[in-house]
């Protein structure tokens, strides 16, 4: 898992420790009718957002395939190529997404539906060009010809018989 993908899992594992935290300093409260509704209500959302955490992180695991991260020649950049796969509950979809070396967050640049026999290739052309070969015409998301994190992205519809 890349340093981009861990932000919602934080998001919910931050709300787990703030409810757990409020539980804790809900007992000092003196009046029982203040203590006891907000002793609850911190225990209820500690639970419902652990139990969130816990399948989110379970979902992710179970439905997710990472490819290797693919730096660009100079190191700069790295783009990500991960697999959506949903089963019987939809459509297996690609993603690609771009992040400077430095950076804590990756931007979405294509996402196309397929399986993934057919997931895009993705490869640098140079230090700040990102090419994305892809086959199945069930693109719903791009960025193509656009310039994201100082990358320019271009996207090639390959023939079906093409390497």
């Amino acid at each position: 898992m890349d340093v981009s993908e861990i932000w919602p899992f934080v998001t919910i594992a931050a709300v787990v420790v703030l409810g757990g935290i409020a539980f804790w300093l809900a007992r000092r409260v003196r009046s029982g009718w203040v203590r006891i509704p907000a002793r609850l209500l911190a225990a209820g959302t500690t639970t419902v957002s652990l139990c969130l955490l816990l399948l989110f992180a379970s979902l992710d695991s179970a439905c997710t395939v990472r490819g290797p991260a693919i730096w660009s020649p100079d190191g700069g950049h790295v783009a990500l190529l991960r697999w959506d796969v949903q089963g019987a509950f939809g459509a297996d979809a690609a993603t690609v997404s771009v992040r400077p070396r430095d950076g804590w967050t990756s931007v979405w640049v294509f996402y196309v539906a397929g399986v993934a026999e057919m997931s895009p290739e993705v490869r640098w052309l140079g230090n700040a060009r990102l090419e994305i070969r892809y086959w199945d015409a069930r693109v719903y998301r791009h960025r193509c010809g656009e310039r994201v994190e100082g990358v320019e992205i271009v996207c090639v519809k390959a023939s079906a018989t093409s390497s």
